[in-house]
């Protein structure tokens, strides 16, 4: 019976100390794997980011909310229909950004 009662308080003893490192290690894993999971939406993010590049200014566009206002602008003032820009030809685009860089100074957009 003594011998029954020191087992049982060994195994008491040892999952005292073997189950709190075990759920900081679980924790520590669970951290880095919402860490790798963060990581990767963020390259998913880079991934879809569209970027132009301008072959005369010879610089590059990043296609974001205020470059499709720009580029909304820009149609509205020249009246032509609503087009996405990389359905656009070259020279259409290349107009597009000699308007850009003249008017890179309003508010609407940036360089």
């Amino acid at each position: 019976m003594h011998r029954s009662t020191r087992t049982l308080g060994s195994i008491l003893l040892t999952a005292a100390f073997i189950i709190p490192s075990s759920l900081s290690a679980i924790s520590a894993f669970q951290d880095r794997r919402d860490e790798r999971k963060e990581e990767r939406k963020e390259e998913k993010r880079e991934e879809k980011r569209e970027r132009y590049y301008d072959k005369k200014h010879r610089d590059y566009h990043d296609w974001d909310d205020r470059e499709r206002t720009s580029f909304q602008i820009y149609l509205t003032e020249r009246h032509m229909p609503v087009i996405e820009f990389r359905l656009m030809k070259d020279r259409d685009q290349q107009r597009y950004w000699e308007w850009r860089h003249k008017h890179e100074h309003e508010d609407h957009g940036r360089h």
